[in-house]
């Protein structure tokens, strides 16, 4: 693949020469000293929470991709592979949807519905940049494609949340760490009933559905 517009694209050239300095000025620094400056935060508490946390967290929730996005989950485009709709798939902001992306690779979107249609951060970004001619040639499994795949391969009986419910679960996952934060300030004991209501939400992959059943 021809990436020299990449490579002589000065903004790409600069990262590069400076790519050591900028992770401790951008990874490091900056968000630790920030809660120090701030609003008056210890060092080592700014650290361990807003830069080991975060980053142990984010590194997570990326390798789930490739670990629970391969096992807890529906098959409902190709059952004879292993990746699957993953049942925590809002906690991964649009790379969930790993049996479609498996089954239709060279789909940009990774999943059968646009962001309107379903919680996908992944997919609104690169629209937006598409809206503004900053990604073009963008590719899209038809619905009669989509629909023969899961005939002949998956399970024609899967049906999706409704939108109400899809965006409903997004706007309840990004909003985890503010209110989970109050909970515990409020009564520890409340969160195991957080936990048992992120579940039922967060599991309910045919439940709500806006689809009918394939014939």
């Amino acid at each position: 693949m021809d990436m020299s517009d990449l490579v002589n694209d000065p903004l790409v050239k600069f990262q590069r020469a400076f790519y050591i300095p900028l992770i401790i000025l951008i990874w490091g620094a900056v968000p630790t000293y920030i809660p120090y400056y701030l609003w008056g935060e210890s060092v080592w508490n700014a650290w361990f929470v807003c830069v080991m946390l975060r980053y142990t967290a984010v590194v997570n929730l990326t390798w789930c991709v490739n670990s629970a996005a391969h096992m807890y989950g529906m098959k409902p485009y190709d059952g004879s592979i292993v990746p699957v709709e993953a049942d925590m798939r809002h906690y991964l902001v649009g790379e969930g949807f790993h049996n479609y992306h498996h089954t239709f690779p060279w789909d940009y979107s990774a999943s059968e519905l646009g962001w309107m249609d379903a919680f996908n951060p992944a997919t609104a970004f690169i629209d937006a940049f598409a809206s503004i001619g900053w990604a073009y040639d963008l590719k899209k499994a038809s619905d009669d494609m989509v629909k023969k795949r899961q005939t002949r391969c998956g399970d024609v009986h899967y049906k999706h949340k409704s939108r109400f419910m899809e965006h409903l679960t997004g706007s309840f996952v990004l909003t985890l760490p503010v209110w989970s934060f109050f909970l515990l300030r409020m009564n520890v004991w409340l969160m195991p009933v957080v936990v048992v209501v992120i579940l039922l939400v967060g599991n309910q992959p045919n439940g709500f559905s806006r689809k009918q059943k394939v014939k």
